[in-house]
């Protein structure tokens, strides 16, 4: 009995190891936060009625991952959005990332909230390219987010994203779009998957 337990606890973690094998092996980490500034550089962004005091955005320890993004918002305010951007190749260069071989935006995520919460994410590309999507139950313990590119949706005044030459993402957080107006998100290992 002993001997079969352990043939299958080993099955387990062989499976388990190739099961996480596989999808690192199909991940891209593009901002593994392992700067103070960056990979390429991320900061905080305010609109609306936001003060500059509303958003900000710090790379801080992990256990998990090393590093992690803490991301602070308050969009308490009628009329308030704010959040963060993280560059994909230097903008004082000109640089943009070709995701064009990967189908999936992704990145880890939690909140300090046990109210699970709703943010946007956006994709923006050179010539007004942007498109967003809409982030929903993130709460208090890590998840994995995998965006197809093919779920973001186009702005009206925006231009289709050329993922072939990504030049930012950003998290937005917009007054009355969910429960949680003021809190902390935390993003890991922003990357691409095929």
């Amino acid at each position: 009995m002993k001997k079969v337990s352990l043939v299958f606890a080993i099955g387990l973690l062989l499976t388990v190891g190739m099961l996480f094998a596989s999808v690192s092996f199909n991940y891209y980490v593009i901002e593994p936060f392992s700067s103070p500034f960056g990979h390429f550089g991320l900061g905080p962004w305010t609109g609306g009625t936001s003060l500059a005091t509303d958003a900000s955005a710090q790379i801080v320890p992990s256990n998990l991952f090393g590093n992690k993004w803490d991301i602070y918002f308050n969009v308490e305010k009628d009329g308030s959005y704010n959040g963060t951007y993280v560059y994909f190749g230097n903008p004082n260069l000109n640089q943009t990332f070709d995701a064009s071989s990967y189908a999936y935006y992704a990145f880890f995520a939690k909140s300090d909230s046990a109210t699970p919460m709703t943010f946007k994410v956006e994709l923006k590309s050179p010539n007004n390219g942007a498109e967003y999507f809409y982030v929903h139950g993130i709460g208090k313990y890590w998840t994995f987010v995998q965006i197809p590119f093919k779920d973001f949706t186009k702005y009206s005044w925006s231009n289709l994203t050329d993922f072939s030459k990504l030049t930012q993402g950003t998290f937005v957080f917009e007054h009355n779009l969910d429960v949680i107006n003021t809190g902390h998100l935390y993003v890991a290992n922003i990357g691409f998957m095929k």
